[in-house]
């Protein structure tokens, strides 16, 4: 929860892989979910996590 423009949906579709390259990338760090680095992972590990997840 936060304030209306505080960037949650920015956030959650940028860990998502969502947003396109031109918005911003990732200089260091790591966005880990059970275990697994979402920044290291493919495009195909990605998309089932995204099609597993619900609210």
């Amino acid at each position: 929860m936060g304030e209306t423009g505080a960037g949650k949906t920015t956030t959650a579709l940028g860990i998502l892989g969502l947003l396109p390259a031109k918005v911003g990338h990732v200089i260091q760090g790591s966005i880990e979910l059970e275990g697994k680095d979402l920044l290291k992972i493919s495009e195909r590990e990605m998309r089932q996590i995204r099609g597993k997840r619900s609210p």
